[in-house]
């Protein structure tokens, strides 16, 4: 089974399609090679969404779509195949970034090259983080304490009385370091 994305049949087997869930469609041309063999099923197939859910064990779920090329099983994600089919191959060492954070919103207006470390940049607060503030955490001697990163360097933003006046440091220096892939939530 192959997830690359550089594959040169996408073109042939996928479409951009608004409409789409996933957003994308079968190829015309791609129907129409399945209409060899299937006859009374190619026309239905023909601008059909297509594409499935399914979660990276982190908890999120993506898009993923599924072919048989040359016997071989391929499935891409669907943000990196509408990126693709808009743009041309993606770049060795960038990622598909979800403007709006949102994975399963593939529009074409909502991704962008980045690289990891900005990929990581537009992450939501997570989980674990116990006082619901990204950047912020509770310090061992009371009060908060703001931090940020950029290129492997920590910065310690200081100690504040409450979790808001350290979560408001943390903003103003994600969108001084960060640019357009810092997120305040």
């Amino acid at each position: 089974m192959f997830f690359m994305t550089d594959h040169p049949s996408i073109p042939k087997l996928w479409i951009i399609d608004e409409s789409s869930p996933s957003g994308v469609s079968r190829a015309p041309s791609e129907c129409l090679h399945i209409a060899e063999r299937h006859r009374k099923s190619a026309s239905r197939n023909i601008g059909k969404p297509v594409g499935y859910q399914f979660e990276n064990g982190f908890g999120r779920r993506y898009w993923r779509l599924m072919a048989n090329v040359d016997g071989k099983k391929i499935q891409p994600l669907a943000h990196r195949v509408v990126w693709i089919l808009a743009n041309g191959p993606i770049p060795h060492g960038f990622e598909i970034d979800h403007v709006d954070n949102n994975p399963l919103n593939n529009k074409l207006e909502n991704l962008r090259l980045a690289t990891r470390s900005q990929n990581a940049m537009n992450k939501k607060c997570p989980r674990t983080n116990t006082t619901g503030l990204k950047g912020v955490k509770l310090s061992g001697y009371g009060g908060f304490v703001a931090t940020i990163s950029l290129d492997g360097k920590r910065y310690n933003l200081g100690t504040f009385v409450t979790k808001e006046e350290a979560h408001k440091a943390y903003c103003t220096k994600a969108k001084e370091l960060h640019g357009l892939f810092h997120r305040d939530g």
